[in-house]
């Protein structure tokens, strides 16, 4: 039964994830200049692009290509911009170990895509790959440089600090050059980070001080969602005692009720399709069973077991629209016994039930409508529990959940 709710589970999550797409409306300009509004797959890319798939009308059957040889730029309304750009890349690792004593950039000619940052009197551009992150500037009549920053090592003898590496930061001269805003705070230069947030500040106030009509493109930020969804619970368990000597008793599966308080933080970065959930809830278990064991005598057992359990897990959501989405769960978790927790039996010693087990884990899929309604279906594994000399217990459960968002 567990293999088969696993191969289940892991089924129709990759047919979730296969059919999903995330097309966004936008447009391309082509080589000649011509403007389509176009479907683009918003990736969420953490490097750079190379190319891109869209489509004319959202219902079309087959994707299109654009590339770096096709088109000049791409955007997908409200969230971002690339914009091809052709000039000399230092192509030095940022990765400590291959810091080398060259204090030189590394400058390699090439085409990129580079996402758009800051648009106007001098524009701000990122390029990042595996290797590098590289801010870009252009100036109004069309002049394209990198802002330049490599690290590299230094000998103890030339630093007093003892410093292993340091940093050219000839950007910020290169600023000092580009900027013409008559009234900026040069001297802010000298402790300029070379960040997004920074170079972004220094370049808009450039660009506001020469002309204060210009207002910037504004784009959505990408802010993680914080929900927390309340859930009431039917729960199929089945419990199993095994004892040494005697064997194991089989309980029948025992229908149960519960209720949990889910947290549920949903990551910016891609296209929010990865949460961390946090689970507490309350489930009950009542069961009983009759085992044989002499011709003349059958052990009676009384099982109840009310427990907490406090999970933590991820979700990954593989279908993710607006008014639908859908997901899985994967999750460890604490369960310990509160309250009058004991199994009763008429031949032997009754045990209480106290300690509590760490080595649990569940599955699910879930579906949530319209951000506020959720139907979960969870399996959960529970690790063996020793309760006496010889004597151990363990249980599995098939957890059904109605719930509701509140954030």
């Amino acid at each position: 039964m567990k293999k088969i709710l696993i191969v289940a589970f892991v089924a129709l999550f990759s047919l979730l994830c296969y059919s999903q797409s995330n097309y966004k409306k936008g447009k391309i300009v082509k080589n000649d200049g011509v403007e389509v509004e176009c479907y683009i797959i918003n990736r969420d890319w953490n490097y750079s692009p190379t190319s891109i798939s869209y489509k004319i009308n959202e219902n079309d059957n087959q994707d299109l290509e654009g590339d770096l040889t096709t088109i000049k730029s791409f955007e997908i309304f409200d969230i971002c911009k690339y914009v091809r750009l052709q000039l000399k890349i230092d192509n030095s690792s940022d990765k400590i170990i291959d810091y080398t004593f060259n204090r030189e950039p590394d400058y390699l000619e090439k085409t990129i895509f580079a996402k758009e940052i800051v648009n106007g009197n001098l524009s701000l551009y990122e390029y990042y790959t595996e290797n590098y992150l590289r801010f870009i500037v252009q100036t109004e009549n069309g002049a394209v440089e990198q802002l330049t920053h490599k690290f590299y090592k230094i000998t103890k003898d030339n630093d007093s600090s003892g410093r292993a590496f340091t940093a050219n930061t000839d950007y910020r001269k290169q600023l000092g050059r580009l900027l013409k805003c008559p009234t900026l705070d040069f001297s802010a230069l000298q402790t300029l980070k070379y960040t997004e947030h920074d170079l972004k500040k220094i370049i808009l106030i450039n660009n506001v001080c020469l002309d204060p009509t210009y207002a910037p493109t504004k784009r959505k930020d990408s802010k993680g969602d914080f929900n927390l969804n309340i859930l009431a619970k039917a729960n199929n368990t089945s419990f199993e005692l095994n004892e040494f000597g005697i064997g194991t008793y089989d309980f029948p599966s025992h229908l149960g009720f519960g209720a949990g308080l889910e947290f549920e933080y949903i990551f910016a970065k891609g296209n929010k399709r990865w949460a961390v959930i946090a689970e507490c809830s309350y489930n009950q278990v009542k069961t009983k069973t009759e085992k044989p064991i002499s011709q003349f005598n059958t052990d009676i057992v009384d099982v109840t077991y009310n427990n907490l359990d406090i999970s933590l897990g991820a979700r990954f959501y593989a279908f993710n629209k607006k008014d639908l989405k859908i997901y899985m769960n994967v999750s460890t978790f604490f369960n310990t016994p509160i309250g009058q927790s004991f199994i009763n039996r008429s031949l032997f010693v009754d045990l209480e039930l106290v300690n509590g087990r760490a080595n649990n884990y569940s599955v699910g899929l879930g579906t949530k409508v319209f951000n506020r309604f959720i139907f979960d279906c969870r399996y959960h594994f529970y690790g063996q529990v020793p309760l006496f000399s010889g004597t151990t217990s363990q249980s599995t459960a098939l957890s059904l959940s109605l719930g509701y968002s509140f954030l």
